[in-house]
């Protein structure tokens, strides 16, 4: 056997058995999703992470909103020359690591990520630097699948080292709001925009949150500025000003939006799911079940983000 595949098979037998000792419960349906929408900002990967001996497939990830945490360049772990040449060494652990824990890997589960994350950050071998994306990326994973409490631990950790991030900052008020600090929330989308003007992510992200304080008129522009600014494949600006229009029963302008959303990204979960919402008004029953069906097959959580994101009542 090759000894990149011992390598990757150890550390993923490892990630296994950490995500079943230390994971903590997902939530009902569940994953990292994560990633669940183009909300927030997708997995970071640490300015040094090693390569691997063969190319792993690269995963598919929403249009980045802002950039991820930097690393600074650590040192090689050092590790005695094994017993037997057919074990990896530390360094091949490491690789395979933050293989798992950035989703180079094809096919990696959240809990597996999560675990490998996890392992990394428990050699304590890597630099502030390094353990703070390790943390980022973990609390991605647990936000995606629901575990939000534990996804603001490793944000706050992370941006004890990394302040100013603003993805870390945008990812930090996503959580803060699902589990209802919209006024927190609202101070890391300032912040997040203080680090990244202009950012139609974040924009809409204090839309939507900004809506939900009950500031319409501020909450308004902030979504129109995002459209604007919305990259090409960027289909979440829209998915937020349709999800404020639907609220208000503006129908027309959140048909205009869902349709433009899902032209950019056929695969927008929410979009679909907003979608149903407009055709169930609509008296288009069957349209409806069938875009009910394609959201939770691209994320088992969708219905439980539309909450988390709009509020109860728009989705049952």
């Amino acid at each position: 056997m090759p000894l990149l595949s011992i390598c990757l098979a150890l550390i993923l037998g490892i990630t296994a058995a950490l995500a079943q000792a230390t994971a903590e419960a997902p939530a009902a349906a569940t994953p990292a999703a994560t990633v669940a929408g183009a909300e927030s900002v997708p997995t970071a990967v640490p300015a040094d992470a090693p390569a691997a001996q063969a190319a792993a497939p690269q995963p598919e990830t929403p249009p980045a909103e802002a950039p991820g945490p930097e690393a600074t360049q650590p040192e090689a772990p050092q590790a005695e020359a094994p017993a037997d040449p057919a074990q990896p060494t530390a360094a091949e652990l490491r690789v395979a690591g933050w293989q798992t824990c950035t989703r180079e890997l094809p096919d990696v589960s959240p809990e597996r990520a999560i675990a490998a994350c996890t392992w990394l950050l428990d050699q304590n071998r890597e630099p502030p630097s390094n353990a703070a994306v390790a943390l980022y990326n973990r609390g991605n994973e647990r936000r995606r699948i629901g575990q939000h409490e534990a996804a603001l631990r490793d944000f706050t950790a992370a941006l004890a080292v990394t302040p100013n991030d603003p993805a870390t900052l945008l990812n930090r008020a996503i959580v803060r709001r699902a589990l209802g600090d919209r006024a927190n929330a609202l101070v890391d989308l300032n912040a997040a925009l203080r680090a990244a003007p202009g950012n139609p992510n974040i924009l809409a992200n204090r839309c939507i949150t900004r809506r939900r304080m009950g500031e319409g008129d501020a909450a308004l522009a902030d979504c129109d500025t995002a459209v604007s600014r919305a990259e090409p494949g960027n289909a979440f600006p829209h998915v937020a000003r349709a999800g404020l229009a639907l609220r208000r029963g503006s129908d027309g302008q959140a048909a205009a939006d869902l349709t433009e959303a899902l032209k950019r990204d056929p695969q927008a979960d929410k979009a679909l799911r907003l979608r149903a919402v407009l055709r169930t008004r609509r008296g288009n029953a069957a349209g409806a079940q069938a875009d009910i069906a394609a959201a939770l097959a691209l994320s088992p959580r969708v219905e439980a983000e539309i909450v988390e994101i709009f509020g109860a009542g728009l989705v049952n």
